[in-house]
């Protein structure tokens, strides 16, 4: 019988704090500045947060458009356009011989293509249909349509897409690049995930949880976007979810991430949080430790919520801990859809966040708000977890 109590966890925010991904938005950003000959100050954290505060919350949206507001303050400030991309393995311009790029607009893009952009698709695809628009959204750079691909084009393919590919080469690291995609690296970095990411919840408490969990007193899963590699033979999945688990120490625990949804449905993105198949899934993942199988469940169950009494509880209370709204209204929506499928759940919300509007907006939710996880625990709406 599956444990009648379940957590799901989000991962970034919650469980570790994803610096490596800004580092490596930094770097990408730089690495072409460097081979195309630009000094420029590098985009900040509170650059990145705009975007996100728009709901841009992917890097392989956000180093396009980064790169992209750089550019085009360049050419604005008299820098001739490159006749071609430099190819990732370029030698960097000297340092005496690139061009001084002065402020250069890096929050800009965020707002305009937040509030444009249609369901279901790609802010990098929106951008460069507002490029190709009567208002390009880079007015310096119209010009360069040649430019406008290699920026945005195939931004969720590493083979394909030339600012995806530097960026994952810095995620992963050279040899975790090697192993993922099957290819020879383009240059040496060491991984900035396994460098950078940091956990947030002390770590006896991480211990605790996890050797209560092997324990069986509970179920345990992480519902995250971060790519992830849905089986260990599966080729050209990012195994950075499952690189964040190594990182605190839960590398057993079975998770949910976009590689997971990826495999298992036509559409990707469009079955992660806020939709209800993610947190049904990673709900599946906690109760039967085989995550393999849990978004087809989670569609089937959406199908027909009466089949979900087949691997949940007859009573269940499930404790959902996020950092944005998209994950508590999936732990809400997977709600209703277990109650309706005849389950008896006890549904509580636990939402994490420091900042007066992110804590308003969970709360509105219905969270309980704590400003971290220890935070949570000390409140007592999570478990000491003392094993």
């Amino acid at each position: 019988m599956s444990p009648e109590v379940a957590f799901v966890f989000d991962m970034d925010g919650v469980l570790v704090a994803p610096y490596g991904y800004r580092r490596a938005v930094v770097a990408t950003v730089q690495h072409f500045a460097h081979r195309l000959g630009l000094d420029a100050p590098p985009p900040q954290d509170a650059d990145m947060a705009e975007y996100e505060a728009h709901g841009i919350t992917s890097e392989w949206d956000m180093a396009p458009l980064l790169l992209a507001a750089l550019l085009d303050a360049a050419a604005a400030q008299g820098w001739p356009l490159p006749a071609v991309w430099p190819a990732a393995d370029a030698p960097p311009v000297p340092p005496a011989r690139r061009w001084r790029v002065l402020a250069p607009a890096y929050r800009a893009p965020a707002a305009r293509v937040a509030a444009t952009l249609p369901p279901g698709t790609f802010p990098a695809a929106h951008a460069a249909a507002l490029q190709h628009g009567p208002r390009p959204l880079f007015p310096h750079l119209a010009a360069r349509p040649d430019l406008t691909r290699m920026l945005f084009a195939h931004s969720r393919d590493a083979r394909r897409s030339p600012v995806t590919r530097v960026f994952q080469h810095y995620v992963l690291g050279a040899d975790g690049f090697a192993r993922t995609y099957a290819q020879g690296p383009d240059f040496p970095t060491p991984s900035f995930l396994l460098l950078h990411d940091r956990p947030l919840p002390r770590a006896p408490w991480l211990r605790a949880m996890r050797a209560a969990w092997l324990a069986g007193r509970w179920a345990l899963a992480v519902m995250t976007a971060r790519p992830s590699r849905p089986s260990p033979a599966a080729q050209g999945y990012a195994p950075e979810a499952e690189m964040a688990l190594q990182r605190i120490g839960w590398d057993k625990v079975p998770h949910i991430g976009y590689g997971h949804v990826r495999a298992a449905t036509a559409s990707g993105e469009a079955f992660l949080k806020p939709h209800p198949v993610h947190a049904l899934a990673a709900l599946h993942a906690a109760l039967t430790r085989r995550p393999h199988d849990s978004v087809a469940w989670a569609q089937a169950v959406l199908a027909d919520p009466r089949s979900a009494r087949d691997v949940v509880p007859a009573r269940l209370t499930l404790t959902v801990v996020e950092d944005s709204p998209p994950g508590l209204r999936a732990a809400r929506a997977a709600g209703a859809v277990l109650r309706a499928g005849g389950i008896e759940l006890t549904l509580h919300l636990v939402g994490v966040a420091n900042a007066a509007s992110k804590r308003q907006a969970l709360a509105a939710l219905g969270a309980r708000v704590a400003a971290d996880v220890d935070e949570a625990v000390a409140r007592g709406w999570l478990p000491r977890a003392m094993a």
